[in-house]
């Protein structure tokens, strides 16, 4: 491992944490579907979604669990590659809900270069929405600053 990358690694401690909110709007939504070919009713039909048991559409659980990216990104600003993730869906996300996803480390492995996060998103209410874990690898190096 080169110097910058040790140096890298030294710098996080267990309890590192950062956030990342973000309104969903039904236009997220629509726009997740499409990306994903995942165009159930009670994401994209609002008449449909009235008649369920969450009285609206619904935020795909994927496109919530990956707002966890952007704590990552906060964390990890030389970037990473996830290397595994687990994620719980506790509850839905509407559109309007602003979520905020945490992301905390809870573990360091120098030799393998690789974090474990704890992983939570919450909605406008404090009820989490999901939660679950994340192991990111750092690089190899560090590119240098402009």
């Amino acid at each position: 491992m080169n110097p910058a990358a040790r140096e890298m690694m030294g710098t996080f401690l267990l309890g590192a944490r950062t956030t990342f909110s973000r309104t969903i709007t039904q236009s997220d939504i629509t726009l997740y579907a499409g990306i994903t070919g995942d165009f159930a009713p009670h994401h994209i039909n609002a008449e449909f979604g009235r008649t369920t048991r969450f009285g609206t559409t619904i935020a795909h659980g994927l496109f919530t669990a990956s707002l966890v990216d952007g704590a990552v990104a906060a964390l990890l600003p030389h970037g990473c590659v996830s290397v595994r993730r687990t994620l719980t869906f506790t509850a839905p996300v509407r559109p309007g809900d602003t979520i905020t996803a945490v992301a905390e480390v809870t573990q360091v492995d120098d030799a393998a270069r690789t974090l474990t996060l704890a992983t939570t998103c919450t909605n406008q209410r404090g009820e989490v929405v999901v939660t679950g874990t994340a192991a990111e690898r750092l690089p190899l190096s560090i590119p240098s600053s402009p």
